[in-house]
């Protein structure tokens, strides 16, 4: 890339949340690359339909409370630390607590164009994944960069994220090869566990989703029959298809309490249900008294930061990068991408999700030019 087009493109373009469902686009001039940093364009970033709704409309803990790394724990925070903006001018998902304007967004896909002395293993030209928010382009240290394959359509890229969240949640469910599975949600993080699922041993895949065309995606996708809980009493339709047992594993994918409730009702005594949701505000419609009680229910955490003590000694983070550069060519990944908005139109594309979300998969903000 040439000088001038570099120096223009360090005046970067970024979108801010700046209150509640309220969206500004700012200009800041980005930092000088240093030589273990990379400079990279984006290309294309995806919009979460879960954890990014959650902070656009105000139910992040952040907002409220500061997360201490050291003691992994959610503390008050005083007005005065809320107050205190970043040098940077405005508050980032690094930071440990948040005020506005926030730049917020975990699925960036760009080409590198520009890197430092001292980076070899990124060059000028590569396809590259990073949490960084939506934004035109960033400077980041090249070590915080995914080099991703050159895949044929870079936009699937942004699933990189939600790949990583759905295996993790599989290696967490320790599937069995006669184990009936049911699946809440069939949406982007649901459809990719279906998918997942459909590789393992397991005997029998059951989805669970409200909306019909996520329904049809389902069976298409892998699930042997996909239950619709405004029709269908899920806990005792499972019961009727495993012999009053329940089911054997429940992956709760759809960040709803409502559905981390059912998925409760119908996981059998005496096992698990894996939450890979980050669920907003407060579960209200748990019944912790009723079966969560009775039946001894645990339910799993399966947060994609980490692997499970448990797969430490075979498993690792580094080893689940390696797999999901397989799997970007194995699983039926741009069926998922459903919408895509220029990044001009970001308040838009955070609408739609907000308010219809039902009507798509992935929203994806597309960077011309």
């Amino acid at each position: 890339m040439g000088r001038d087009s570099l120096d223009a493109m360090l005046d970067a373009r970024i979108l801010a949340i700046t209150g509640p469902r309220q969206l500004a686009v700012l200009t800041r001039r980005l930092p000088d690359a240093g030589p273990e940093d990379v400079v990279v364009k984006t290309l294309f970033s995806g919009i979460s339909h879960g954890t990014e709704m959650n902070v656009y409309r105000g139910l992040a803990p952040q907002w409220s409370k500061r997360f201490d790394r050291d003691l992994r724990l959610f503390l008050p925070a005083t007005q005065e630390e809320f107050a205190a903006l970043p040098e940077r001018g405005y508050w980032t998902a690094a930071d440990t607590h948040w005020s506005y304007p926030l730049a917020y967004g975990y699925a960036n896909v760009g080409r590198v164009a520009a890197r430092g002395s001292a980076v070899n293993h990124l060059h000028e030209g590569d396809l590259v994944y990073a949490y960084q928010p939506h934004q035109t382009a960033y400077v980041a240290p090249a070590a915080s960069v995914i080099r991703l394959p050159e895949l044929a359509d870079p936009a699937v890229g942004v699933l990189y994220s939600n790949l990583n969240t759905a295996y993790g949640g599989v290696l967490d469910a320790d599937i069995r090869i006669d184990d009936t599975v049911v699946v809440f949600g069939q949406g982007l993080v649901g459809l990719l566990v279906t998918q997942f699922l459909r590789q393992t041993v397991v005997r029998r895949i059951i989805t669970v989703e409200m909306i019909p065309t996520r329904r049809d995606l389902s069976l298409e996708l892998g699930a042997a029959e996909c239950l619709d809980p405004a029709r269908v009493d899920v806990a005792v339709a499972i019961r009727e298809r495993t012999g009053g047992r329940g089911a054997d594993v429940v992956i709760e994918a759809s960040g709803s309490y409502a559905a981390l409730q059912e998925a409760i009702r119908t996981a059998a005594p005496n096992t698990t249900v894996v939450a890979l949701s980050w669920y907003g505000g407060t579960g209200a419609v748990l019944a912790l008294s009723d079966e969560f009680h009775h039946n001894r229910i645990t339910i799993r955490s399966s947060q994609v930061g980490g692997i499970a003590p448990e797969l430490s000694a075979t498993h690792s983070l580094s080893r689940r990068v390696e797999q999901i550069m397989d799997w970007f060519g194995e699983l039926e990944l741009d069926r998922l991408l459903t919408k895509f908005i220029p990044f001009d139109a970001a308040s838009d594309a955070y609408e739609l999700i907000d308010l219809r979300g039902e009507e798509t998969i992935q929203v994806i903000l597309r960077y011309d030019g």
